[in-house]
């Protein structure tokens, strides 16, 4: 649950029912949280011929991205020095800075997406490939400058999100930043499907992290039928 007042720019007049979060009115301060599960064909019914503000299509669609990839978030954001929680951080974030489009047809602008914030050494030249074998690579480099030995063993958190079907394809084994790669085998292919990928890093303690890393798209190309 979080907490945010009225005046707040990002949230607006935002309220209600939006997407896999609630926003309620107490005393004057606006409440936002996670909805329990409901019957989504009798609100579709309900809201049948309905045109939401612009505000509650924007928090929509981020809060519903942000709950599917909420196991990222929730380490990447963490709680912050004044205790607010990591999905409506990940919310506040991305509503402000990761939606295209104007209304009543917004996007995600999944360039702009940010996963996790810190202060910790992020990605450098990292990279997303594919060949035909049903292997994603992801790898990165680490700069002369950085100090091996403090930073060798952070865990590298790498998100692979098929936009296409809107699902997570990866959240398995964490390598080592020295790693420099991962290689992971994509076992539900969905030929033309376009693959986000986003990297991070957190340190062996998890005490600190860094700024998540736009690493970049591919296209799940169809076979080739000659071959």
């Amino acid at each position: 649950m979080a907490i945010f007042r009225k005046t707040d720019p990002l949230f607006g007049d935002v309220k209600g029912v939006i997407g896999p979060v609630v926003v309620t009115e107490t005393r004057g301060v606006n409440v936002l949280k996670l909805r329990p599960a409901i019957d989504r064909k009798a609100r579709r019914r309900k809201n049948k011929g309905k045109t939401k503000p612009a505000q509650n299509l924007k928090m929509g669609l981020i809060s519903s991205f942000i709950a599917a990839i909420k196991e990222y978030t929730e380490i990447g954001f963490g709680k912050n020095r004044n205790g607010k929680a990591e999905f409506p951080l990940a919310v506040q974030y991305n509503l402000a800075h990761a939606v295209a489009g104007l209304h009543p047809n917004f996007s995600i602008n999944y360039p702009e997406v940010v996963i996790s914030q810190g202060n910790r050494e992020m990605a450098w030249s990292s990279a997303i490939t594919y060949d035909d074998s049903k292997f994603i690579t992801v790898s990165w480099e680490i700069p002369d400058t950085a100090n091996i030995r403090e930073i060798g063993n952070d865990l590298a958190y790498i998100l692979l999100y098929d936009e296409t079907i809107q699902k997570t394809l990866y959240s398995g084994e964490k390598v080592p930043r020295s790693a420099l790669s991962l290689r992971t085998e994509i076992y539900d292919r969905n030929f033309g499907s376009i693959i986000h990928a986003y990297l991070f890093f957190v340190s062996a303690d998890q005490k600190s992290r860094s700024r998540s890393d736009y690493v970049g798209s591919i296209v799940i190309p169809f076979p080739d039928i000659n071959k």
